[in-house]
């Protein structure tokens, strides 16, 4: 008679359909890769699209918020973690690591997020003392705007939406370096409206030129991502490369000899304590000590004995 063995007889597997097993396994394996790529690839696809509609609909003059409820929500990875993300936790960390650069730091890092959709790129006085007359696109300029040339942005309907959907892994050299240029262009209109103001006044004009708000906007990218990937949030900090701009000189000088006699005449004849203004003066004078440094000094640093005083600069903490 012929014994048929049955599995719970210790009969041992088909070895075709163990390799058969072993090689859909292998394929599975093998496909994830790709299956991963074409995935990521979808929700790159659909994030640009968001993005270029919400850029699109802002341009034409609708509220951000408004735009986000009419648009559908931003299909991301439920492991993303986007530049919203993670400004909010850097503003929380700079609160407690950094809490004197808040103050600076934070409005220029929220700019990633919020973007500028009010503001055009034109810095003629027109487009930056109100609201930008230009109708942009194929209609181009208003007969008052006076758009220079060699600009990056020659179209007033430009705006700058920020980037806060995106996932901060993907956050390049690029991203930061046009929202530097935005922050600097920022700078540069405040100045040109500060100066229509002064000039009617017959005020002198201020000379900067947004230099300033591209500098502090790099150092607080550097510092967002330098702290970033302390927390292995990102592998490497893409401001780290971007340059500083040079710095512009300085319009400050020291006071004439002249000039200095009729400040120190007009500190002695008016205001509430003439006497104490009086000797601040000279006493900023002779010892070239800086102001701050002075009016912050306390009773605990005079060293009456000694004839010594202690400075406290509160800035260097020195």
């Amino acid at each position: 008679m012929t014994t048929i063995p049955a599995p719970h007889d210790g009969a041992l597997p088909d070895p075709e359909e163990t390799d058969s097993r072993a090689t859909r396994r292998e394929a599975d394996r093998a496909a994830k890769p790709a299956k991963k790529a074409n995935k990521s690839r979808s929700v790159d696809a659909a994030t640009t699209t968001r993005e270029a509609m919400r850029a699109s609909l802002i341009g034409q003059g609708f509220d951000p918020d408004v735009v986000e409820v009419m648009l559908p929500p931003a299909d991301v990875s439920k492991k993303a973690y986007t530049v919203r993300l993670a400004v909010a936790d850097a503003v929380r960390a700079m609160r407690q690591d950094l809490p004197r650069s808040e103050k600076t730091w934070a409005p220029y890092l929220q700019l990633l997020v919020d973007g500028l959709p009010g503001m055009c790129p034109c810095p003629c006085p027109a487009c930056a003392v109100g609201p930008c007359p230009c109708p942009g696109g194929v209609d181009g300029h208003a007969d008052v705007c006076a758009m220079p040339d060699d600009e990056m942005h020659t179209d007033c309907a430009v705006r700058y939406v920020g980037v806060p959907d995106m996932p901060v892994k993907k956050v390049a050299r690029s991203t930061l370096s046009d929202a530097a240029w935005w922050a600097q262009r920022r700078g540069l209109k405040r100045t040109v409206a500060r100066n229509v103001k002064r000039e009617q006044a017959g005020r002198p004009l201020l000379h900067s030129d947004g230099r300033g708000a591209r500098e502090q906007f790099l150092q607080a990218s550097r510092w967002m991502f330098g702290w970033l990937g302390d927390d292995d949030k990102v592998k490497a900090n893409p401001a780290a490369k971007l340059k500083l701009p040079p710095r512009q000189e300085a319009g400050s000088r020291s006071l004439t000899e002249e000039e200095f006699l009729e400040v120190y005449g007009v500190a002695v004849s008016t205001g509430q304590d003439p006497t104490l203004d009086g000797l601040i003066l000279r006493h900023l004078l002779i010892q070239a000590v800086r102001r701050g440094a002075l009016l912050d000094t306390t009773c605990g640093g005079l060293d009456v004995e000694g004839c010594r005083i202690r400075y406290w600069d509160q800035k260097k903490q020195t």
